[in-house]
């Protein structure tokens, strides 16, 4: 009796899972001044109204969204904040930059994939690495919401860029013995 109890407290639980958001990679090179694609992807157990985007950089004035796709054939209304004006990323956890999320139709959507690609722009300036974290929200039709686990990003300059900083590095220290 007791097994067939775990099994339904198991199952009432998996029920009201919620969303949960990935990302298509944890790192991607991008040069200084260039610019990147990510995809957030979902998953849903319930009926899914709104999934909220927010964006954090570990350091101020590095990275931004400089234009964005929409995905999802559903989940596919907004967002209400157009996210290439806000500017570079926030570094303050409790005021990330957003939200810049998506609405699907009153209806709910039960059936996650692709929401939406995001094309990221760094700042010549900027050092490296730069880590984004994108966090959120989400609510079911019925009212449920709950926060999605943050996703993490490690932005690296290219490789071209590393080998052009290791010649100039090479470059000076051989100058700096003669």
């Amino acid at each position: 009796m007791k097994k067939i109890a775990l099994v339904v407290m198991l199952l009432a639980t998996s029920a009201f899972a919620g969303v949960n958001l990935s990302i298509d990679k944890t790192e991607i090179a991008i040069p200084p001044g260039g610019t990147g694609d990510v995809t957030l992807s979902f998953t849903t157990d319930g009926i899914a109204t709104v999934i909220g985007l927010y964006a954090m950089a570990d350091q101020a004035d590095a990275v931004k969204i400089v234009a964005f796709q929409k995905l999802h054939s559903s989940m596919n209304e907004g967002p209400a904040v157009d996210p290439t004006g806000m500017g570079y990323f926030s570094t303050d956890p409790g005021a990330p930059t957003g939200s810049f999320g998506l609405n699907g139709p009153a209806s709910g959507v039960t059936v996650g994939g692709d929401l939406i690609t995001l094309t990221l722009e760094t700042n010549p300036d900027a050092t490296y690495p730069i880590t984004v974290t994108f966090m959120g929200d989400w609510s079911f039709v019925d009212g449920v919401n709950d926060f999605w686990e943050p996703l993490t990003l490690t932005i690296t300059p290219e490789p071209a860029s590393m080998l052009l900083l290791a010649a100039g590095a090479a470059f000076f220290a051989r100058r700096r013995r003669a």
